[in-house]
């Protein structure tokens, strides 16, 4: 059974079972988050790309990673909250791998409520060659031990709460850089059929600070919320047992955590801006603040908040801030993304290039820093 906040010691080590990426793994992938770049779907493409085959999303390693410690059973009936996720990808995921979590506490305090405590666990995924595919750091509320409870008694299942980090902890506040509600007269609805709201693979000295860039809206159906459970083997009760979410205040099922993050991503592709000048994924953030059921139709925003010289002088890196809102103009998740993008000089180069790393890897240094 779940493990308590009380029970969780610093440095301690989880180790998850293995999974092999299958190319059905990949394409169903593809059709639940509408990402369908040709890396991920065309086997000629692909084999003269700088990988030589076709590689899974980057994401769905994320829901690979998610569903292993799920399975785990670390947190069964005692996770209170996903505060906030940070992810980097380091790696490629190939057809025929083999991923494995390697999850440890990387920090644990309590929070002023008694409810819960914050444990915060470093988690790297690992392949068959001992690659790390991800790191990522999950921040969560932990639900603490009730007063004299037996340390053999088994945790009731604890009633989940959707809420960020930033607005949980002031110490560890991280300033959101969302787009900001003047930017739209009616931020529930997107634009529609607005030819300005879509882009087609900018180059790093075409994109504005503060520009906005929005796409068009997906309503969540019974079948994404199935197709993840199947895809993510992640099958909590939050989306999977009706009369779990009536009971405990949800209303019923609500959306897996990680999906409206899924949509995003396949949305964001929808618009093209990164087509063909994207040279690399940096890492994203996210904070999960309100749930997402199955009938919310979401759109995705996002404003780029930074830009700055990458060490390779062919590219730059972009970074957004993102929103993801749904029809009544709440914001389900809120995060931030980098991305290293080709420079316009280079629109004549023949050669595809993409790196996996960190903005601080691949940033340039500047003297006085």
């Amino acid at each position: 059974m779940g493990k308590y906040f009380e029970d969780f010691n610093l440095g301690e080590v989880i180790q998850t079972r293995a999974r092999t990426v299958t190319e059905a793994d990949i394409m169903q992938y593809a059709g639940l988050c509408w990402d369908t770049q040709r890396e991920h779907t065309n086997a000629e493409f692909a084999r003269k790309s700088p990988f030589g085959e076709r590689i899974g999303q980057q994401q769905l390693g994320l829901l690979i990673a998610h569903g292993l410690i799920g399975c785990s059973r670390v947190l069964e009936n005692t996770l209170y909250s996903v505060l906030r996720l940070e992810w980097h990808y380091l790696s490629p995921i190939k057809i025929g791998d083999t991923l494995h979590v390697k999850m440890s506490v990387a920090d644990k305090r309590p929070l002023a409520t008694a409810e819960s405590g914050l444990v915060t666990f470093d988690f790297e995924t690992i392949n068959q060659r001992e690659q790390i595919v991800h790191q990522v750091r999950r921040t969560t509320a932990v639900v603490c031990r009730a007063r004299g409870s037996k340390p053999a008694q088994p945790p009731r299942r604890c009633e989940y709460r959707f809420q960020g980090l930033s607005d949980l902890d002031p110490a560890h506040a991280r300033h959101t850089p969302t787009v900001p509600k003047s930017a739209s007269a009616d931020r529930a609805a997107p634009p529609q059929n607005k030819k300005e709201r879509t882009v087609k693979g900018k180059y790093y000295e075409e994109f504005e600070l503060g520009e906005e860039l929005v796409t068009e809206a997906r309503t969540i159906a019974e079948a994404d919320v199935i197709n993840y459970t199947m895809l993510s083997w992640d099958n909590d009760p939050l989306h999977t047992d009706a009369e779990f979410g009536r009971s405990s205040g949800l209303g019923g099922i609500v959306a897996p955590l990680l999906l409206p993050i899924v949509l995003a991503n396949g949305l964001g592709a929808t618009l093209g801006y990164l087509a063909g000048t994207n040279r690399g994924a940096l890492g994203d953030w996210w904070e999960l603040v309100h749930p997402a059921r199955i009938g919310d139709t979401l759109h995705f925003r996002q404003i780029v908040v930074e830009k700055k010289d990458a060490k390779d002088p062919e590219t730059g890196i972009v970074t957004y801030g993102m929103e993801m809102v749904n029809q009544h103009g709440t914001v389900v998740s809120r995060g931030e993304r980098s991305a290293l993008v080709a420079r316009l000089e280079q629109e004549k180069s023949q050669e595809w290039k993409f790196v996996f790393g960190t903005v601080d890897d691949l940033a340039k240094e500047h003297k006085g820093d």
